[in-house]
């Protein structure tokens, strides 16, 4: 008697994902809306408006879980960081300086911001 194979499938609900990424099925819907490179890589089920998610994706929110817990990255960093396609660099050690850069700029962007709106009041 043969034993039948055990096929794993290509696609996984939100519960599933949440378990083998050891978060809850709220971090990852939370993750898919402000991460935009992972939530277009999501499948749609037309039947059930459910979203299905590959082995890939599961992938990408190990990623995220190390980068939020290890790295200390706000979401905002992890969705730069996916954007600029970071996760495909083999040195992944420029991540944080890269970032510390945009947040450093930002902040002198902000400043400038309002003295010129402190000029323009004075106008």
């Amino acid at each position: 008697m043969k034993k039948k194979k055990k096929v794993e499938p290509r696609f996984f609900n939100r519960s599933f994902v949440a378990k083998e990424v050891g978060v809850k099925p709220t971090t990852i819907q939370h993750w898919e809306r402000e991460i935009t490179y992972i939530d277009k890589r999501i499948k749609r089920s037309s039947k059930e408006r459910k979203r299905l998610y590959s082995r890939e994706n599961i992938e990408q929110f190990l990623e995220v879980k190390r980068l939020v817990e290890e790295e200390r990255l706000s979401i905002e960093e992890v969705d730069t960081y996916f954007k600029n396609g970071f996760h495909k660099a083999k040195e992944k050690e420029t991540i944080k300086s890269d970032l510390e850069k945009k947040t450093e700029a930002q902040i002198i962007l902000k400043g400038v911001i309002i003295k010129l709106e402190e000029l323009k009041k004075l106008l």
